[in-house]
């Protein structure tokens, strides 16, 4: 096994370790086959995606109306 590392060919990350005939899998969904050379040069890209997968982040919080009333009960699972 190899513990040199190579760049995603689609977003640059450094990140991957280059296992001949292995698939990786990219954080910005790129998935390519490392050929048998085991290097760099031999990257073959099988799969980009067309849209980013991750939603936008968005308001996770939920403001309780003035003229509601605390209450004890919670949404936990006991």
């Amino acid at each position: 096994m190899s513990t040199r590392k190579a760049r995603c060919p689609v977003c640059g990350r450094l990140q991957f370790r280059l296992i001949p005939g292995s698939q990786c899998y990219c954080a910005c969904g790129t998935r390519f086959l490392v050929g048998s050379a085991g290097d760099e040069a031999s990257l073959q890209v099988l799969q980009v995606p067309s849209h980013r997968s991750r939603p936008e982040p968005g308001i996770v919080v939920r403001m309780k109306e003035p003229g509601e009333r605390p209450t004890r009960k919670t949404n936990r699972f006991t």
